[in-house]
């Protein structure tokens, strides 16, 4: 309990530290920038991204109601975006 204890409050820790220094950065991250069929929206930078030549993703498929999957290949984007700070995040759909 104590070890599982000193391990949240660590992760806790840490991710408090590093929040002033993510939020201070405005700038798009070395090397990242937006994939072409997507626009930005407003008031948002890229915190990170990497592209993988050929990967697979699992579906869950819409006409067997969650039952079955359907697998895609293809090369993949990762882009994660964050929102400036003072700025307003955007609200779920």
């Amino acid at each position: 309990m104590r070890g599982r204890f000193a391990v949240i409050l660590g992760f806790v820790g840490a991710t408090l530290l590093a929040w002033p220094a993510t939020a201070a950065a405005q700038a798009d991250a070395k090397g990242c920038r937006d994939h072409p069929a997507v626009s930005r929206m407003p008031n948002y930078y890229i915190v990170a991204c990497s592209t993988v030549q050929l990967d697979a993703h699992e579906f869950l498929d819409p006409d067997a109601q969650g039952k079955k999957t359907i697998s895609v290949e293809g090369k993949m984007f990762l882009i994660d975006y964050q929102v400036k700070a003072g700025a307003e995040p955007a609200s779920s759909l």
